[in-house]
């Protein structure tokens, strides 16, 4: 089967030919004799390594070196496990690593020959027969005690015995008993000897007399190194392209035999005489087998001369030799690690997609390997699977250990058996890969699976990058895709795996009704996140569910024989008793399972006190680490598995070989008998993890996190004991402490921890441990995700609060690296994950600063600079020494950093410790509701987004989540309601859609798409939804059944706006343009009162709680209180409650009292009884939209036009808080049910959350308290000056931000001398100032027009002073005398702008009359009245050629006129609405335009000779009207300001934006200075937004100022590519 086929096969869930699963994982195992290559391996330990070991890092890759002979003493272990373990790794490394797996170096030596573990009983007693013909008695006897008969082997075998068994002081490395070990190790030595001498002979005998052959023979004397390179190499057919071979000869190695170093670098007997028999072994070994082998691989080959010391670095040719082997080593490593990177193995369309479906594939496999019993359950599940009129998913649950899992396997393998091959079966084990741990991307690349399984065109990026999207997609591929002959199967295991994000495990996800041929089986533990009640709750099926039951006696005997001769193995009557009689008291698969894996080891000889079996999961846990602590060392194993369960999501194993090697207290138990190889590189010997995993690794998991393979315990029963055992109270600071020193790289790079090894009695200043560095980055974009995600944890663990903070809460580098290498989502979990556990008012400020920031930094993390320090600068005291660093490291990072960036050089946004919690965007016009769940799980935010289409956020409320993105149509302005069930909410503008808000699945449409609903309400118990429709039809819909139950012509004459029911549903009531307010009987549909009373429309409605009264509020400023059922006047009291319009009305307290609100700007309280005015709140600047109140009424938040929100004691009339932080009016607001937080929408297309308290610490910022109209800045960028009316003109120090001057006069309008030496003002009390800059003393008082001041400009020789005032006209006025000339009129509206021409001869204005005129400054006759536009002209520009006028117009068109003429040469029509801003290149080539549109609102039109215009350019990136522009003096950049908060910069040529920074208020006011700063290289740019905050910015330009020319990847968007997560790309 080629590669595509076998691709497919796996896609559609056949597990039959399963390809090597991608490594992520450089592992090597390094083989050489025991003695003689130990120079070598220290040599590549010190080196080699560090090198390869950061080579990976930057490919994403980890490096593990596998030396099983490195820093043990001795080659001989007790339980003769070492070969068998040896063989073990070389298979795990074959089997994970990418390129390389094996390297071997051989010397002169054949090397250690131990005896064989086990022989099969019929060879061994041939042997035996053969060798008593010769054998002494004595030695016969040896033969006899050391190899006993297994009888519970299958085929049976004898055993060799542990050495312990008879030599008990073999591995006692008491000093006490020193002299004891002594002699019984060389009393094993004596015994290695005869045994082998006794075995080889009588193998010599058989292979004489034919008994056996020479090859069998052979394979049970060969050395350990030759039985490692007969797994790797020879019986490796791939070998060439993964393993590595170094041979090193010393010269006439025959003739150093007697030398005292001999013995360690050739094979000798006794009496010092080369063994002939093992030199010809290992002659055979190089030239016969590894050679020819390798004929095609990398060998290597070095001579060297011998030296009495052996392998000596100071000889000058070792030294030569080992350089060149480190050096070989090196780059052959690389090599085989770039062949297999390229090797294009999978030829697959999507390879991440291919990665996840094989690593579940292969988990699969693993699990139904050791499978056995629950047959009973599989038939069940197989009647569901094959039933297809069962239209409801299975769910299986049980306790942890019970088997789920192994079940779920089965049930994936067998699935396309019971389908007859003709199914599709996609299979998760969820929580094991990173694309299977949370819900968005496990059905992502479920949808990719469906898709390629069926030939079904793939999703596109835009529905996977959004989780309703994703959702709503996966149940559309359920409902259209599988069929009679392709059914689906889906087997999800482990539900509770999953994360929370999405709120996933309230299954929201998962179809409760499967369509026909799609079978959905899903497993989950009982009482883990509630998965299985939410379930229920929504699934009450009964049939729905599977319990997997106790095992029963028989089925844990089946089980267990399975097992057995799986393992080929069997026990005794008597150890069958005793297993199964355990099993009755704990009839778990997992305590099998674990009882199993301890009675494989039992022989038939073995004592039955050593069978003991325990009586529960966790006795029998506890009695397997117990024993593994007594075999391997209690201090070596209780720190390996305490580093495995307190990681937070799993360790690889490299990384826990590095802890336990940085762990001080292991290092010094184990090297308490003898010394480190050597002394400045320490590590633990690799075989003593080895082997420890060796004993638990059915129990441990392999799974992806964090780019790389970790183990982790698979049972929660193992999780739970090992904290308990492991991570007590005393253990667990220790552990968190040491891992979070190793993911801190304190002691990496070859930074060296002192040891003290005290029962040795020696110290090691320099021990380098050779850890793993731990960069944040690797390299470009190759982030260090491990790091990122267990550094935080271990150091809150630890209890390292402080440490915690200084490295990653409050590090900016850590922030950045982490928004940009995982999610915003990510980041602040660290923050919340501190401020659970401690109250801490550092983490507390950047938290929220963060929160505050959100929007941005989902959007673009690499805004993050400009965002701490635009919110947390200005915070200062020894108490917040950790913000201030971080705000100075954003700096840094700002002047270090190559990008364009707008860079803020003080506080201008709002600040932490304020109201102002966190922004919610992603909304694409006006909100026009928001809602909120009573229980605060959810918000609700409901915006149009085009006239097909409206848009319905759900949002989790706890962690500001986007949830689910829910689209409702037709479009238009929408309505929204939550339903009193709260579970569900009612979207649309007719029909109407009805989602869940857990699941966000369309539920049901209501409605008929006839005509568009104008006005909508919902009766209480959530039967009937009222509507109007735009002809005034009032419908009155059941809900259940869609049913239009009443639907009448309500009759109005103009447009019915309001519409209310009453609490009882018996009555509706209508009102609108014509000014009469209408009662409608609900069930007849009958006219029920006909109220007429208002002199103009109605623009607000409510009905009193018990349904006696209705309230109207109208544009004739009353309101009007009217009886429902009066029997002769309805009219009960008219109240003359404003000044304007009333907007909105409310009742509280039971109806008895009224709140309205106004266009006159206020807000008041009335008694509905007396009608009295009981208070009157003021402070609002315009409009008042909406209002809400809290649950205990007490107080209410108003939200106006002013774009402000405020908060009122409804009692006293107080304004308790006033909220700002929106750019523009404000739409909708509520109150949580708690009474805790307002909840407001915006025209600025943004929901903000704000806390509801009078504790408002935030930072004070120097701002204007009115908007301001005007700013400028000197031509140094040194002092800035900006203006507000109503407020004072300031004149700022750019490099402190701080004030230099406070004008106290009320400004409209400025002016700045172009040498910088004065500024002009212009104030609504019809004078003009002119003030000294520098000194801050008026100059001049230029009195002369009789209206407020409109607008000033300055002649280019600082001579004239040109000014415009509200009353139409013009003056002139000389700066040096003061004196005023005769007034200029003509214009028959107010004038919007002056412009000189560059030769300083004529003035242009600009009038909201149409018109712009041409002025002749000399004598004030105007030369050219220019007209042609239909709208205000609102912009001028002069092309510094002094030939072209460009004007903008509300008209939609900008017209360029020709200044000698004053003809219009060309008109530009291409806008939707009115141009608000326009400009001249320098070279006057080109013209820029801003409009005011929500997309394609900046332009660039090339200007010819003549005048006329040719589109050239459009610069996309604002999503509102571009309010103000400015080109930089050199004509290379274009900056521009907008009501979409922003201001931006954009390579002009190009138009391609370069940066920008979202300023959270309209930008309209922009100043740049003409010269760049000679100290940063960058220009000064000064800018106000509509909120009256000031920022001060240094655009840096640094690439693009050297000459860089951008290209389209480096538009600022493009950043977000970066992103790993496509929910947070709101």
């Amino acid at each position: 089967m080629d590669e595509s086929s076998l691709y497919k096969a796996l896609l559609q869930g056949d597990m039959e030919r399963l390809p090597a699963q991608e490594s992520n994982t450089v592992r090597i195992f390094i083989s050489s004799t025991f003695t003689d290559m130990a120079e070598e391996r220290n040599k590549l330990m010190r080196e080699a390594f560090p090198i390869i070991r950061t080579y990976c890092q930057s490919k994403g890759l980890e490096f593990e070196v596998v030396d099983m002979r490195w820093g043990i003493r001795d080659e001989a272990s007790s339980d003769h496990m070492t070969s068998e373990l040896c063989i073990r790794e070389i298979s795990n490394c074959q089997r994970l690593s990418k390129g390389p797996n094996f390297v071997v170096f051989l010397g002169n030596k054949y090397g250690y020959r131990p005896l064989p573990p086990r022989i099969k009983a019929e060879e061994f007693e041939k042997l035996r027969d053969l060798a008593e013909a010769t054998a002494s008695q004595e030695d016969m006897q040896l033969l006899n005690d050391w190899y006993l008969k297994d009888t519970n082997a299958v085929p049976e075998e004898y055993v060799l015995q542990p050495i312990t068994t008879y030599l008990k002081h073999f591995n006692n490395e008491d000093e006490e008993f020193s002299d004891l070990r002594m002699q019984d190790r060389q009393k094993w030595w004596q015994v290695l000897q005869t045994l082998q001498t006794l075995l080889k002979m009588a193998a010599d005998t058989a292979i004489k007399t034919g008994v056996y052959d020479e090859e069998k023979v052979e394979a049970l004397f060969i050395s350990v190194t030759e039985e490692e390179v007969t797994q790797a190499i020879i019986r490796n057919p791939e070998a060439a392209d993964h393993c590595l071979c170094f041979v090193r000869e010393i010269e006439d190695a025959q003739g150093i035999v007697t030398d005292e170093e001999a013995k360690h670098y050739v094979d000798l007997k006794e009496e010092s005489l080369l063994d002939e028999e093992a030199q010809a072994l290992l002659a055979k070994l190089k030239r016969e087998k590894l050679i020819s082998r390798m004929s095609k691989g990398i060998v290597r080959k070095w001579s060297v001369p011998w030296t009495s010391n052996g392998m000596d670095p100071s000889n000058p040719r070792h030294k030569e030799y080992l350089e060149a082997l480190c050096d070989e080593f090196i780059q052959s490593i690389k090599q085989l690690i770039e062949k297999g990177s390229n090797k294009q193995t999978n030829k697959v369309p999507d390879d991440a997609l291919y990665k996840e479906v094989v690593h579940h594939a292969k988990f699969c496999e693993t699990k139904c390997r050791s499978f056995r019993g629950r047959q009973s359950m599989l038939e069940s599940v197989e009647e569901y699977v094959k039933n297809f009129s069962k239209n409801k998913p299975l769910c299986i649950h049980g306790a942890s250990g019970s088997g789920k899992t192994s079940v779920m396997a089965m049930v994936a393998q067998s699935s396309r058996k019971w389908l007859r091959s003709t199914g599709i079966c996609v299979l998760r084990f969820l929580g094991t890969s990173p694309q299977s741990t949370a819900i968005h991307q496990t059905l992502q690349s479920i949808c990719k699976q469906i898709c390629e399984a069926y030939g079904h065109p793939p999703p596109n990026e835009e529905t996977l990058g959004d989780y309703t999207a994703t959702t709503q997609y996966f149940k559309k591929l359920l409902d259209t895709i599988p069929s009679e002959n392709a059914p689906l199967v889906l087997v999800l295991d482990s539900i509770d795996q999953l994360s929370s994000t999405h709120d996933s495990h309230a299954l929201n996800w998962l179809p409760k009704t499967l369509p026909s041929h799609v079978r959905i089986v899903v497993s989950m533990l009982p009482d883990v996140h509630g998965c299985l009640e939410s379930l229920r709750r929504n699934l009450p099926d009964k049939q729905c569910y599977m319990e997997m039951q106790p095992l029963t006696g028989e089925m844990g005997k089946d089980i267990l024989d399975a097992w057995l001769e799986s393992r080929q193995r069997q026990i005794t009557e008597k150890q069958r008793e005793t297993i199964l009689t355990s099993l009755e008291k704990c009839p778990q698969p997992l305590f099998l399972k674990i009882a199993f894996d301890n009675l494989i080891h039992w022989k038939s000889y073995t004592p039955a006190e050593d069978t003991a079996i325990a009586n529960t999961v966790r006795e029998a846990i506890e009695v397997l680490f117990s024993g593994l602590e007594k075999k391997y060392g209690q201090v070596f194993v209780s720190r390996a598995l305490a580093y495995i369960t307190a990681a937070k999501d799993g360790i690889t194993e490299a990384e826990l070989e590095d802890v336990l090697s940085l762990d001080d207290t292991v290092l010094g138990d184990v090297y308490q008998y003898w010394d480190p190889p050597s002394e400045d590189i320490v590590r633990i010997p690799p075989l003593l993890w080895k082997r420890t995993r060796y004993e638990v690794d059915e129990y441990l998991v392999e799974r992806q996190a964090g780019g790389k393979t970790v183990l982790a315990w698979y049972h929660r029963q193992f999780i739970e004991a090992a904290q308990k055992r492991y991570l007590g109270d005393k253990d667990k600071a220790e552990i968190h402490s040491m891992l979070a020193e190793y993911f801190l790289g304190t002691y990496a790079d070859g930074k060296c921890k002192f040891l003290n090894l005290v029962k040795r009695k020696k110290i090691l200043t320099n021990a380098d441990r050779q850890v793993a560095s731990q960069p944040l980055e690797y390299q470009k974009g190759v982030f260090n995700l491990r790091k990122l995600s267990e550094l935080p944890y271990h150091l809150l663990h630890a209890g390292n609060l402080e440490k915690l903070k200084e490295e990653v809460l409050c590090r900016f580098d850590w922030i950045l690296t982490k928004l940009r290498g995982t999610s915003f989502l990510e980041v602040i979990q660290d923050y919340n994950s501190v401020l659970e556990v401690v109250e801490d008012e550092t983490v507390q400020l950047v938290h929220d600063g963060l929160m505050l920031a959100g929007s941005n930094l989902k959007s673009d993390p690499l805004s993050l600079a400009g965002q701490v320090i635009g919110r947390l600068h200005g915070i200062t005291g020894q108490d917040h020494q950790l913000v201030v660093n971080l705000v100075e490291q954003a700096f840094e990072w700002c002047h270090k950093t190559e990008l364009p960036l707008l860079v803020p050089k003080t506080g201008c946004l709002i600040p932490p410790g304020g109201p102002l919690k966190t922004t919610l965007a992603g909304h694409v016009k006006r909100l026009e509701v928001v809602a909120m769940t009573n229980d605060m799980k959810h918000i609700v935010s409901c915006c149009e987004v085009s006239k097909s289409e409206c848009m319905l956020n759900v949002w989790d409320f706890e962690k500001f989540e986007l949830v689910h993105v829910l689209k409702a149509k037709p479009g238009g302005k929408p309505h929204a309601i939550i339903m009193n069930d709260q579970r569900k909410v009612i979207c649309g503008a007719g029909p109407f859609s009805i989602f869940s808000i857990e699941s966000g699945e369309l539920l049901q449409t209501v409605g008929s798409s006839d005509h568009k609903v104008v006005a909508v309400a919902l009766s209480q118990n959530d039967e009937c939804l009222y509507t109007v429709t735009d002809k005034n039809q009032l419908k009155i819909w059941e809900i259940l059944h869609n049913k239009c139950k009443v639907s009448v012509p309500t009759s109005h004459q103009g447009n019915v706006t309001q519409l209310c029911v009453s609490n009882d549903g018996r009555f509706a009531v209508t009102a609108g343009q014509d000014h009469v307010v209408k009662v409608w009987d609900t069930t007849t549909g009958e006219i029920r009162g006909n109220f007429e009373g208002h002199s103009k429309p109605i623009s607000c409605l409510t009905i009193a709680p018990d349904n006696s009264t209705i309230i109207s509020g109208s544009e004739d400023s009353s309101v009007k209180i009217w009886k429902v059922d009066a029997t002769d006047k309805n009219l009960v009291a008219s109240i003359q409650a404003h000044s304007k319009q009333v907007s909105v009305v409310k009742l509280i307290r039971g109806g008895t009292l009224l709140l309205s609100g106004s266009k006159d700007q206020t807000l008041k309280l009335w008694d509905v009884q007396t009608q009295v005015c009981l208070q009157v709140y003021r402070g609002h600047q315009d409009v008042i939209w909406c209002l809400a109140v809290t649950k205990d009424e007490k107080m209410m938040v108003s939200g106006s036009k002013d774009d402000l929100l405020k908060l009122w004691d409804i009692d006293t009339g107080e304004c308790l808080i006033t909220y700002e932080g929106h750019s523009s009016w404000i739409s909708c607001v509520c109150v949580t049910s708690d009474g805790q937080h307002v909840i407001s929408g915006s025209n600025d297309k943004t929901v903000k959350i704000w806390k509801i308290t009078k504790d408002t610490n935030a930072l004070h910022r120097e701002r204007h308290e009115t908007q301001p109209t005007a700013v400028s800045i000197t031509s140094n960028g040194t002092v800035a000056i900006s203006a507000a009316p109503n407020d004072t003109t300031r004149i700022w120090s750019f490099e402190t931000g701080k004030d230099l001057h406070v004008l106290q006069n009320d400004s409209a309008c400025i002016a700045l001398m172009p040498d910088d030496s004065k500024l002009a003002t212009g104030s609504a009390d019809k004078v003009i100032r002119v003030w000294n800059l520098q000194s801050g003393e008026i100059v001049h008082s230029l009195e002369g027009h009789e209206r407020g001041i409109a607008c000033l400009t300055v002649t280019h020789d600082n001579r004239y002073l040109l000014s415009a005032c509200k009353g139409n006209s013009i003056r002139k006025w000389d700066l040096y005398t003061g004196e005023s000339f005769p007034e200029w009129t003509g214009h028959d509206k107010p004038i919007k702008g002056l412009a000189v021409t560059p030769d300083n001869s004529k003035l242009i204005s600009g009038s909201s009359d149409g018109s712009a005129r041409l002025w002749d400054i000399n004598n004030g006759e105007c030369l050219r009245i220019l007209t042609g536009h239909t709208g205000s002209v609102d912009c001028i520009a002069i092309s510094p050629n002094g030939s072209y006028i460009a004007t903008g117009s509300m008209d939609k068109t900008m017209r360029v006129w020709n200044v000698n003429s004053g003809k219009c040469v060309d008109e530009v029509t291409d806008f939707d609405d009115s141009v608000k801003c326009n400009g001249f290149t320098h070279d006057s080539s080109l013209v820029v335009a801003g409009s005011h549109e929500s997309n394609r609102q900046l332009k660039m039109w090339h200007v010819d000779s003549k005048g006329h215009c040719k589109l050239a350019k459009e610069f996309k990136g604002h999503h509102h009207a571009v309010m103000v522009l400015h080109i930089t003096e050199d004509d290379r950049f274009l900056l521009s300001g907008s009501r979409d908060c922003t201001l931006k910069v954009w390579d002009l040529k190009s138009a391609i934006l370069l940066t920008s920074f979202d300023f959270q208020s309209q930008v309209k006011l922009i100043g740049v200075s003409r010269e760049i700063s000679p100290d940063s290289g960058s220009y000064k740019v000064f800018a106000a937004n509509k909120s009256g905050m000031v920022g001060f910015f240094d655009l840096q330009l640094k690439s693009a100022l050297q000459g860089y020319v951008p290209s389209e990847s480096d538009s600022v968007p493009r950043r977000i590519k970066e992103k790993s997560s496509f929910c947070d790309l709101l």
